[in-house]
């Protein structure tokens, strides 16, 4: 099983990168196709409480649970994040490809590079 949510915020002490760091200012291209994906995977498991957003300490309106496609595994929350703050990372690529197949290529050539 692949995980995308590896960020700090998520696993701590593991000594992972933050989310802050693949926050884009504005949204991006795919971003609503990523978020219904991440949105609609398979429930693995499930917490009693509130997520919290880990950069307001606010309480998110939402279910927390483990998500799964079968092949990449990750907390629903990670939607939030890609909704609300733009989060961006090269996973993604890989998402899309299993989304969108026939136009992998050109997503390469438009995510293949990190940002900063």
């Amino acid at each position: 099983m692949k995980y995308l949510n590896l960020y700090d915020e998520f696993c701590k002490g593991m000594n992972l990168p933050s989310m802050c760091a693949s926050f884009e200012k504005t949204p991006y291209k795919g971003q609503n196709e990523i978020v219904a994906y991440l949105k609609n995977g398979k429930k693995t498991f499930a917490r009693t409480e509130l997520p919290t957003d880990e950069f307001t300490g606010e309480r998110i309106p939402m279910e927390s649970c483990g998500m799964t496609d079968g092949e990449y595994s990750w907390i629903s929350i990670l939607a939030y994040y890609v909704e609300k703050y733009n989060l961006y990372y090269k996973e993604y690529m890989k998402i899309k490809q299993k989304l969108f197949p026939n136009i992998f290529e050109k997503l390469m050539s438009i995510f293949a590079y990190p940002r900063c």
